[in-house]
């Protein structure tokens, strides 16, 4: 009897005819991914060139899109910060160093140009990260 069966799915399935027991299924699955953001900065001033320093790296985990912020002491004018690939003129205490970032996983460094070594140091013990999740 056990063959039987065997050879009767055999012949069905290679007929290609559905069982009549089959029809269309749709599943829908939803899910709530919660938002998840944090940065943190570890400080290393290191000089690169004459006037670019490392302030140090910033560790990031974002699962959504997000703008990051450094607060900071005056710089003065023509000081530029440099963020992974951006580059961006320092503001007089803040400066937005990623206003639309895409969800991330890594670390990057964070560097300053126009500054003599004193004042890169003092500006790495002055420095505050602000990470905001945006919408999708």
């Amino acid at each position: 009897m056990r063959y039987l069966a065997g050879a009767f799915f055999a012949a069905f399935v290679s007929a290609g005819a559905a069982p009549a027991w089959a029809s269309d299924a749709r599943i829908e699955l939803t899910a709530h991914v919660p938002t998840s953001c944090s940065m943190s900065f570890t400080q290393d001033v290191a000089r690169l060139s004459e006037d670019t320093f490392t302030l140090g790296s910033v560790e990031q985990f974002c699962n959504t899109n997000y703008e990051l912020t450094l607060l900071h002491a005056p710089v003065g004018s023509g000081k530029q910060f440099r963020f992974g690939d951006r580059s961006v003129d320092a503001g007089p205490g803040m400066t937005v160093l990623q206003p639309n970032g895409r969800p991330v996983i890594g670390s990057r460094l964070l560097l300053i140009s126009g500054l003599d070594e004193a004042a890169a140091d003092a500006l790495g013990h002055s420095l505050v990260l602000q990470v905001t999740p945006l919408a999708l």
